[in-house]
């Protein structure tokens, strides 16, 4: 299934979901993700309304091994 696709199922409008994503409050394993195209696991994904605002691509990740 589709990001956006799981987003609009579980309720919210589309521009709602891409607001969402666009300003990385939409996780996806634990990591922001602003693909909506992006084929995803429903059970992995994770809405945080309350996360810091951050522009998706823009801001800076660092990646621990």
């Amino acid at each position: 299934m589709r990001l956006i696709d799981h987003l609009k199922s579980s309720g919210l409008s589309n521009r709602a979901a891409r607001e969402l994503m666009s300003s990385g409050k939409v996780l996806y394993r634990g990591v922001p993700t602003a693909d909506g195209g992006r084929t995803v696991e429903p059970a992995a994904v994770q809405i945080r309304h309350n996360a810091r605002r951050i522009r998706v691509g823009r801001d800076p990740a660092v990646v621990w091994k």
